[in-house]
């Protein structure tokens, strides 16, 4: 009997990370600010730190390690239970230090809590702050209408920038926690041309 000729696969198509501007981010945390300075910082920490909302809310008082020659987080609940240390930004350093002393938090204490409550904020709580700035900034005409942003929002940001500021795949790779590079190699696509190299085409 004749083989019946087999059907192509469907190929699916793969989106690209959404991300924002460094700019666009900074709108997001002014206008969390206004309603809740943990809210902003919140976000300031999965920007900067490049991190999933599960290791934000996981953060302590004692994974700041900046009273080093190189100030860095310590990410203990990883994904896949694993650890890792992410450099700190400047900003970062600042902004959490001066978080630490007004929520008074020390050694194993959460870092993100729920201010009514005092209770460790929770994956929920992060993705509640994030979509009410995203909604006031949207209704003051702040942002576009048609803005998608999650949590996970800023991590692509933060690979987007890095790659965007010189830093090199492996080490993006690294900073995010990521097993393979594989992985980390979707960022490349969200900047393409990150030393400017079109411009010294003849």
């Amino acid at each position: 009997m004749p083989s019946t000729p087999q059907k192509p696969r469907e190929t699916v198509r793969k989106k690209l990370p959404h991300y924002l501007e460094p700019h666009e981010i900074d709108i997001l945390i002014n206008y969390a600010a206004v309603h809740s300075r943990m809210a902003a910082n919140f976000m300031l920490a999965m920007w900067r730190a490049g991190l999933r909302v599960s290791e934000a809310v996981n953060l302590e008082a004692r994974d700041l390690r900046f009273n080093t020659d190189k100030p860095q987080l310590h990410i203990r609940n990883a994904k896949g239970h694993k650890e890792r240390y992410v450099p700190a930004h400047k900003e970062l350093q600042r902004t959490l230090t001066e978080h630490c002393q007004y929520i008074r938090a020390k050694g194993k204490q959460p870092l993100f809590i729920v201010e009514r409550s005092g209770a460790k904020a929770s994956r929920f709580t992060g993705h509640e702050w994030v979509i009410n700035a995203l909604a006031r900034a949207i209704r003051d005409k702040a942002l576009p209408a048609d803005t998608v942003v999650t949590p996970h929002t800023f991590r692509h940001s933060a690979a987007r920038h890095w790659l965007a500021s010189g830093v090199q795949i492996n080490t993006v790779q690294l900073w995010l926690g990521h097993q393979n590079l594989d992985t980390t190699l979707i960022y490349l696509s969200l900047s393409p041309d990150a030393l400017n190299q079109m411009a010294n085409v003849p």
